[in-house]
């Protein structure tokens, strides 16, 4: 088992673990933790990415993180070549650009077929029918999101699996963000 003393991103885990029903989370989760540290930041985003799919049977899910006027697209499963779902996107796109859609925990489009991509295609031309858009926050203020998109339509949201896909979102995010800083910036962990 992983340690919790000293980081607050594994006990936020640890604690909206216990929210989740049970069966809903897998033994995959203990290996991301206990393996995050060892990893790349890719294969760490790979590894949460898949998570959330297999939690919430998604067919796909992107982590963004802001970078200038876009949102740089960080790790996107399953990968595809071509993929206009796993690119940047630039910070006027779904839900960045509509400033009275801010949420704190989770946005569901159930009907999402008729949101256009930054390519000008629609997600429904792209076989996508519902998305759910998590907010991801880490310690030192880093923000995010986690995108989790279904072909079929998903007309409810658990947001007890939310809160701990948010938790593990960040978590990664905060790893993402610390591997791209010149080790002299980087704080102990």
């Amino acid at each position: 088992m992983y340690e919790f003393a000293g980081d607050p991103q594994r006990a936020a885990i640890h604690d909206a673990r216990k929210q989740v029903p049970r069966g809903a989370v897998t033994a995959h989760l203990d290996g991301l933790l206990a393996c995050a540290d060892a990893w790349s930041a890719t294969r760490l985003v790979d590894e949460a990415l898949d998570l959330a799919r297999d939690m919430v049977d998604a067919d796909r899910a992107v982590m963004f993180r802001p970078a200038g006027p876009l949102m740089q697209c960080v790790g996107c499963r399953p990968r595809q070549l071509g993929d206009p779902l796993c690119g940047d996107a630039p910070v006027d796109w779904f839900p960045w650009g509509l400033p009275q859609v801010q949420p704190r925990r989770f946005l569901l489009v159930d009907d999402a077929t008729g949101l256009r991509l930054p390519d000008g295609r629609t997600l429904g031309q792209v076989g996508i029918a519902s998305v759910v858009h998590l907010p991801l926050a880490g310690p030192d203020a880093e923000r995010g999101a986690l995108h989790l998109h279904w072909a079929h339509t998903v007309d409810r949201w658990d947001d007890r699996v939310g809160a701990l896909l948010r938790a593990v979102g960040s978590f990664v995010l905060h790893r993402v963000v610390r591997a791209d800083l010149p080790r002299t910036q980087q704080a102990p962990h």
